[in-house]
C-alpha cells in the first residue's frame, strides 16, 4: 500500500509540473526570439535557399556566401567597410612604385602590404618596412587601418 500512495503521489506532482510549464508558456510567440538582434527587416518570405552539398565544407562555404548575398541590402556587416588607398613604395635600390589598392578597414598593415604587392604585381618583400599614413605616423604590421584610422582616398607609403 506504502508504494502504491507514493506512485500516485508522483504522477499528480508530475501533471501539475506539466500544466503549469502549459499555462506558462501557452502564449509563448516564437517570432519574437529574433527581435533585437537587427533581424526585424528579414521577414518570413526572406528565407536563403542552400543547395545541397556533400561535404561540410562546401556547405558552410556556401551558406557563407549565400547569407553575404541575402543580407547585401541591409549593410549589417562592419567588414563591408573597405578604404581605397594610394600607396607608393620608395625602393631602397630601384625605382618608385605606386598602386592604388581597395581593402577592408580591418585589415592590418601586414594584408595591405600583401595585396600592395599582389597589385603592382611583384613578388618582393615588404619586410621591415613601415607603413607611413598621410606623412605623419609609422606604423608596423599588427595595427589594423581601423587603429590609425585610414579613411578613403587618402595616402600612404612604405619606407625603411
Amino acid at each position: 500500500m506504502h508504494f502504491f500512495w507514493n506512485t500516485i503521489f508522483g504522477l499528480i506532482l508530475t501533471a501539475f509540473s506539466l500544466l503549469s510549464a502549459v499555462n506558462a508558456y501557452g502564449d509563448y510567440d516564437t517570432r519574437s526570439i529574433g527581435e533585437g538582434l537587427g533581424y526585424s527587416n528579414l521577414g518570413a518570405r526572406d528565407t536563403v535557399d542552400i543547395p545541397f552539398q556533400h561535404s561540410l565544407r562546401d556547405f558552410l562555404e556556401e551558406a557563407v556566401s549565400a547569407h553575404r548575398r541575402a543580407v547585401s541590402d541591409y549593410d549589417l556587416l562592419e567588414g563591408r567597410n573597405n578604404v581605397e588607398i594610394s600607396l607608393t613604395w620608395k625602393q631602397k635600390h630601384g625605382p618608385v612604385k605606386s598602386a592604388r589598392v581597395t581593402v577592408p578597414i580591418t585589415d592590418d598593415v601586414g594584408q595591405l602590404k600583401q595585396e600592395f604587392l599582389r597589385a603592382i604585381g611583384s613578388r618582393q618583400s615588404l619586410f621591415g618596412y613601415k607603413f607611413k599614413y598621410e606623412g605623419g605616423k609609422s606604423y608596423m604590421d599588427t595595427v589594423t587601418l581601423q587603429q590609425i584610422p585610414v579613411t578613403s582616398g587618402s595616402k600612404g607609403e612604405f619606407l625603411l
